[in-house]
This record gives structure tokens, C-alpha cells and sequence, in this order.
């Protein structure tokens, strides 16, 4: 597995997301549990301060997506050079494959998409299965990138969990 960073991404930039991204989960896992309890008929004071809760960490979400979205076009040129090169030494299989599919572009494609995640949830009647699904994605493009930027073990891990998620439910 490289250990060596992305060329022309300082590992603060890595750091900075790794020290960030709880705030883009935890918003995630918030609106998951609003409609877990709302399909199962959770009483109205119950959503309505649960729904305190997910507006109170949506401002941690959209920085962390901010912060997510300026690493791509930042270092897009890095990144896309490091995920076309189709890393040799990836212990998953799985990974090599999303990379090997990833195709040109796939830094400009993962800022867009980090720009456009937490602002699916502010609208009204905005589906939380697809934003699930975004978050997903994008969580999951982070992660690769950490795993193959960084060689750290947690990220390639949890990269392929996301995976797992998404092909389970999205």
C-alpha cells in the first residue's frame, strides 16, 4: 500500500478534512434517524427536536463540504493524475476497480458533488434516500482519495464499507 502523499497535496490538506468530516456524518446520520422515526410514527415533539438537532449540524456539514469540494479543485490535477494511475499496490480489489472505473475527470466531478451535498437537505421535500446516496459517494470519492493519497488503513477501510453501503441501499 503507498504510504507516500499525493504529489502537490500537503498532508495538512488531508488533515484538515480528517478533522472536518464527523460534521458532514453526523448531519447525515441525523437526517437518516428524522426518517427512520418519522416512518415509524414518532411522535411530533420527538421530530421536532430532532429536527433542532439536524439544523444545528448542518453548519458543521456544509463546511466540511465546502472544505471538501475547494481539496478537489485545489488539487484536482494531482488527484486525477494519482486515481488514473491505477495504484498497483491497493490490498482491495474493490477500490482498484471504483479507480479503474473512475475515468478522466474525477476530481472536478467529486468538487461538484461535494458543493451540491449539504444544500440537497435545506430544500423542501428533499428525498433523504438520495441524499444518503450523494453523501455516499462523496464520503466514499474522500476516503479513496485519503486511502491512496495517505496509505492510511482506516480510509481504505471505510472507503470500501461506504462501497458495501452504497451498493446495499443506493
Amino acid at each position: 500500500m503507498s504510504t507516500t502523499p499525493v504529489p502537490g497535496v500537503p498532508t495538512e490538506a488531508f488533515v484538515e478534512l480528517a478533522v472536518t468530516r464527523d460534521g458532514l456524518a453526523r448531519w447525515i446520520r441525523l437526517r437518516a434517524l428524522r426518517e427512520t422515526l418519522k416512518e415509524r410514527d414518532e411522535n411530533q415533539a420527538s421530530l421536532d427536536e430532532l429536527d433542532r438537532h439536524v439544523a444545528a449540524a448542518h453548519p458543521e456539514a456544509v463546511a466540511h463540504a465546502g472544505r471538501l469540494a475547494d481539496f478537489f479543485r485545489k488539487h484536482g490535477d494531482a488527484i486525477d493524475a494519482l486515481v488514473g494511475g491505477e495504484p498497483s499496490d491497493l490490498r482491495s480489489a474493490r477500490m482498484r476497480d471504483r479507480l479503474g472505473a473512475a475515468g478522466p475527470g474525477f476530481a472536478a466531478s467529486a468538487e461538484a458533488r461535494a458543493r451540491a451535498i449539504a444544500e440537497r437537505g435545506q430544500r423542501a421535500g428533499d428525498d433523504a434516500t438520495e441524499t444518503f446516496c450523494t453523501y455516499l459517494a462523496t464520503a466514499g470519492e474522500e476516503a479513496d482519495v485519503t486511502c491512496i493519497g495517505t496509505g492510511d488503513t482506516y480510509d481504505c477501510a471505510y472507503a470500501d464499507l461506504i462501497a458495501l453501503l452504497s451498493d446495499e441501499y443506493c
